[in-house]
Parts: C-alpha cells; sequence; structure tokens
C-alpha cells in the first residue's frame, strides 16, 4: 500500500490522476468539491498536500481530502488542517489504507493541530486510537414527515405511508405551535435573511468568552454560504442577522439538503449549523433555535440541532425533538501545547465544524 499526495498548486494546474477504478479522484475533482477547496480562505500555501490516496498496485483504493482551517486559542490563531471525505473501497477497509490516509497530518506535522468533524462511528475509534481528543455534545432530531421516515423501514411502502400519515396528522398541531413560537420571535426582533456575512458578526464569534474554537468569522461563514459539496436544486444555505433598535444582536445559519435514504427514498434534511448572540441577557440560544425552526422551507423532512447547554436541551424536547446521537469533533495537538484542550467546556462547538456545512 503506498500514500500518494497531490497539492493544492498541482490540481490548479490541470491534474488528471490515472488509476481511478474505484471514482475517488473525480468524486474528488468534481466541480462543487474542487471550487469549495480552492476558495477555502484559510488556505495558504498552495504547496501543501489536498488530495491523500491510498494506492494498491497503482490503483487508487481509499481518498482522503486535506481541508485547512483555523483555530483561536486565547488570543492566538493557529493554522489546522482536518480529513474531508475520507473513503476507502470495501474490499480494502481492512487494509491500512483508512488509517494511512488519517494518520498522515498527524505524523506529517506541517500543521499545529488537526479538527475533523462528521465522521462515523468507526473513525471515532480510529482517531481515539490516534490519540487525538473527541470533544462532543447532543444531536436532536425533529421528524416533520414521518412517511419518508418508516419507508425506510421493513414495513411495506403502503403501511409506512398510512402509519406515517396518521402520526403526522397527530403531530401538526404541536409542530404548527412550535412554527409560531418562532415567528412570533422573529416579529420580536428584526431576522434578515442576507446574501452577505456582515463584519459585526466576528465581534460576537470571536469574543464569545471560550478558549478554543474554530474561527468561524465572517469570510469563513461567507465562503460556506457560497458553496457546498454536492450540486442540486433541493441544496440551500442560508443565513440570517438579528437586530433589535438598530443594533445587531445575533445570527444564524442554516442548511437544507437532498438526501437518498434506505429503500431510495429521497428526503430534505435540515440542520442548524451556527448561531450567535452578542449578549445572552438580550437573546439567548434557545431564541435562536427558535427562530432558526422556523425558517426551514416546508418541503424539509427531518431537522438536526445540538447543544450542550442543559437548559437548551431541556426546553428542545418541548418542539418534538428526540435525542439522536451525538455532533463529535476530533482535535489533535501536533505540537503540546494544548494540555487542558480536552476540556470541553473551553470550547466553542456548534455542528457547523470542519467541512460539516458544506457537506
Amino acid at each position: 500500500m503506498e500514500l500518494e499526495t497531490i497539492s493544492y498548486q498541482k490540481v490548479i494546474d490541470g491534474y488528471e490522476p490515472q488509476g481511478d477504478k474505484y471514482g475517488f479522484a473525480a468524486y474528488s475533482l468534481a466541480n462543487p468539491r474542487k471550487t469549495a477547496f480552492l476558495s477555502n480562505p484559510s488556505l495558504t500555501d498552495k504547496s501543501k498536500a489536498m488530495l491523500l490516496f491510498a494506492r494498491e498496485k497503482g490503483e487508487i483504493v481509499g481518498s482522503c481530502m486535506n481541508l485547512p482551517s483555523r483555530l483561536k486559542v486565547g488570543d492566538d490563531i493557529i493554522e489546522t488542517v482536518g480529513g474531508s471525505a475520507l473513503e476507502v473501497a470495501e474490499n480494502f477497509r481492512s487494509s491500512d489504507a483508512g488509517i494511512l490516509l488519517m494518520a498522515y497530518n498527524m505524523q506529517k506535522k506541517e500543521y499545529k493541530a488537526t479538527v475533523a468533524s462528521g465522521f462515523s462511528r468507526v473513525a471515532v475509534k480510529c482517531h481515539k486510537a490516534l490519540g487525538s481528543y473527541i470533544l462532543t455534545m447532543p444531536r436532536f432530531m425533529q421528524v416533520r414527515n414521518y412517511s419518508k421516515i418508516l419507508a425506510t423501514t421493513k414495513m411495506p411502502f403502503w403501511v409506512a405511508t398510512l402509519c406515517g400519515s396518521v402520526i403526522n396528522c397527530l403531530q401538526s398541531p404541536f409542530l404548527y405551535f412550535a412554527k409560531l413560537q418562532g415567528e412570533r420571535k422573529k416579529r420580536k426582533y428584526v431576522v434578515r435573511q442576507v446574501e452577505r456575512v456582515p463584519e459585526w458578526v466576528n465581534d460576537i464569534v470571536l469574543n464569545d468568552g471560550h478558549k478554543y474554537m474554530e474561527v468561524h468569522d465572517n469570510h469563513w461563514l461567507q465562503w460556506n454560504l457560497d458553496n457546498m459539496f454536492h450540486s442540486h436544486e433541493d441544496n440551500v444555505n442560508r443565513f440570517y442577522t438579528i437586530s433589535e433598535n438598530d443594533n445587531n444582536i445575533g445570527f444564524y445559519m442554516i442548511k437544507e439538503r437532498h438526501v437518498l435514504l434506505k429503500s431510495k427514498v429521497d428526503a430534505i434534511i435540515g440542520s442548524i449549523v451556527e448561531w450567535g448572540v452578542s449578549s445572552k441577557f438580550q437573546i439567548n440560544e434557545f431564541d435562536i433555535q427558535q427562530m432558526a425552526m422556523a425558517s426551514f422551507s416546508p418541503r424539509v423532512d427531518v431537522i438536526y440541532t445540538a447543544s450542550d447547554d442543559d437548559n437548551v436541551i431541556g426546553k428542545l424536547k418541548k418542539p418534538l425533538f428526540y435525542r439522536r446521537g451525538d455532533v463529535e469533533v476530533a482535535f489533535k495537538d501536533l505540537c503540546k501545547k494544548y494540555r487542558d484542550a480536552n476540556n470541553k467546556s473551553l470550547w466553542r462547538l456548534r455542528q457547523g465544524y470542519a467541512d460539516t456545512i458544506l457537506g
């Protein structure tokens, strides 16, 4: 097994991979993904690796993409990197390919740390084995269309549709009331959907009191607003600002993605991926959650959100949210300086870490 690295500059120069039987290179270099990676505002050195390929007898059997980012540690900002779209061909998953791809940045140490999110349960074990801290916060799911969810089970399609319709009817008053609360909250303030992320967002994001955070400044957020990895008419990113009496007091960002569930069922999944407030005494996280829930399209079948605030977690259960696993962020300190980084309370955590908004 050999590991091949392809620099950003080589991709810019028109790199054309050979031995792509499994389509990993084609997937990595598809226009939406390639455009997003090359326009990353955290990219400072195009000579560093963008693509990592595991090759067996010349054939690409696994791949990963390097996604540079920045991490704020106290008053300092350091360069970090994460692995995106790590995948190994099924008949090579018992080989060393996956570990070779995951361990590259940790062994190379071109960056001070690695930050990753949105990975599988198997990857969690691998990150832990490689010495990464795993930071978690509870994730919640609100089902708005049970017909789609039940259609992924073993029950006949017509039974799933019928049962789903009944459940949808029973929960519709509660969903309507939750949406009404969100709309009322939005009318209390001035909430605008914007195409350009304003600079004042930086004052909220970078000064929220946490020691550690991925730098989600206006440039990074604009990049996420303008890009996504998969082109589909139902895929959208939206950014909202919140003001009161001409004062900017908060923001939130949501995404909607078309996905193909089990049994080839099409669904639209919504996620509350970012938010921030200038003062929790003026507007709090649950206010944001309510407004964001009221901002999704009617076509959305399921909504995901996450929080590590116990007060918010208790309130989320009222609008028919159910616990659904965790949001996990893997952090690896490559310079051995951040000894307290395993303390989750020191982190500003959101669903939108690493490449998860773009995906």
